[in-house]
């Protein structure tokens, strides 16, 4: 009797664990979606340039950090925030909708037919101006 319960438990087992997985891959954005702690930011305005390390700690207080949020909204595109903590205050903006694309191993994030950063699940670097003449720019990096 023991063995026959053994063998009818055993054996539905043997047939599961060589079945094949039909869990498909994470799409691209998936992949980039989270929350993202914010290390460095950097803002460029007609000549000002204002750039900072994150978390900035004077002493043992936080002065100022931030995350980038990246919201899966499809299978390809994403939708990005930061927010900012300076001194206690909160401040959150949402910088638009990304189409992520699959680049090897990392993902490129496009805001319409400009290049605007790259992710690979863990990092991420948001530049809002990489190229052309625009009077303000905005450079993020982050990890999860």
């Amino acid at each position: 009797m023991k063995k026959r319960y053994a063998l009818f438990v055993l054996i539905p087992l043997a047939f599961a664990a060589c079945s094949k997985s039909n869990d498909a891959a994470p799409d691209a954005g998936t992949q980039v979606a989270g929350t993202y702690q914010l290390n460095y930011i950097r803002q460029d305005s007609v000549n000002v340039i204002d750039s900072l390390v994150l978390p900035y700690i004077v002493g043992s207080t936080t002065i100022a950090s931030g995350t980038i949020q990246v919201s899966r909204l499809t299978a390809s595109t994403d939708s990005v925030g930061v927010s900012l903590q300076i001194q206690g205050q909160n401040s959150s903006s949402g910088l638009g909708v990304v189409t992520v694309q699959a680049n090897g191993n990392t993902y490129d994030l496009y805001d319409g037919s400009s290049k605007i950063g790259t992710a690979d699940g863990t990092n991420i670097s948001i530049d809002t101006d990489p190229q052309d003449s625009q009077p303000y720019r905005l450079i993020l990096r982050g990890k999860k």
